[in-house]
C-alpha cells in the first residue's frame, strides 16, 4: 500500500509505502533508486507495519516492486497501473 503527500515548494512528493508485518522484511525497489535493494528497506514500526518515504520529483512516473525475505518479488495491490517492471506510480503535479 502507498499514499503520497501534495508536491512540496521545491517540487517534491513523497511517497509512503506501508504493508502489514506479516510480509516480512522487505525493500521497496524502483525506477528511483536504481532497482537498489539496499537503497530503501522497509523499517517494523510499533503499529506492526513495514513503513518507508521515498521522495521523488513532482510530474514523475515510475516503476516498483517490493523485494522480501529470501527474494521473492511482489507488486503493490494498490496501483492503478503495472507494466512489465512492476506496479507505476505518477506523482502529482502541482
Amino acid at each position: 500500500m502507498f499514499t503520497h503527500s501534495k508536491p512540496n515548494r521545491k517540487g517534491q512528493v513523497e511517497i509512503f509505502f506501508a504493508l502489514p508485518r506479516e510480509a516480512g522484511p522487505v525493500s521497496v525497489v524502483g525506477d528511483f533508486n536504481g532497482w537498489d535493494p539496499y537503497a530503501h528497506p522497509m523499517a517494523l514500526e510499533e503499529d506492526g507495519h513495514y513503513r518507508v518515504a521515498v521522495a521523488v520529483s513532482q510530474g514523475e512516473a515510475f516503476a516498483f516492486r517490493y523485494l522480501g525475505d529470501g527474494g521473492r518479488w511482489f507488486d503493490d495491490d494498490g496501483a492503478l497501473e503495472y507494466d512489465h517492471r512492476g506496479a507505476v506510480f505518477r506523482a502529482p503535479a502541482m
